[in-house]
């Protein structure tokens, strides 16, 4: 199983998508960002409510900064 489908199995089990990392405060869109899993991001642009495509992390950087 690869990246992307562990990802749809956690959507799928109702994983939440709004959670944040403790200290930078990332969201699911930053990590997909820095981590380049552009299958992952397409997928996630149609279920995040939209405020997360421009969530600030502790530092004030969106998504668009990586």
């Amino acid at each position: 199983m690869g990246h992307f489908e562990a990802f749809q199995e956690l959507v799928n089990l109702q994983a939440d998508l709004e959670i944040r990392t403790e200290g930078e405060e990332l969201s699911i869109i930053h990590l997909a960002t820095i981590y380049n899993r552009e299958k992952i991001l397409d997928f996630l642009i149609g279920l995040v409510p939209s405020s997360l495509l421009d969530a600030q992390n502790h530092f004030g950087a969106s998504p668009l900064h990586y």
